[in-house]
């Protein structure tokens, strides 16, 4: 969703301009997700249910983008 946002800013959207400020982002992506997670993991989520929404809802962001991970270095292109 940050990427998106951060993509759509620039009036000249040239990608080779915009990388570089993204893998900035990355370590604070990085770190809350990992904070998310152990939060989850330490029980301090309200209740069963709401954990094991928030578990899934995690799982569905990282899926897709292991799937377009394999995809994109595996097969694409080739």
């Amino acid at each position: 969703m940050l990427q998106l946002l951060v993509y759509s800013l620039p009036a000249h959207k040239e990608l080779r301009f915009l990388l570089p400020a993204l893998q900035l982002l990355m370590p604070y992506v990085g770190r809350g997700a990992a904070a998310a997670w152990a939060s989850l993991e330490a029980g301090k989520a309200r209740d069963d249910r709401y954990r094991t929404r928030s578990r899934v809802g995690m799982l569905v962001v990282v899926i897709p983008q292991l799937i377009m991970w394999a995809f994109f270095s595996l097969a694409h292109q080739r």
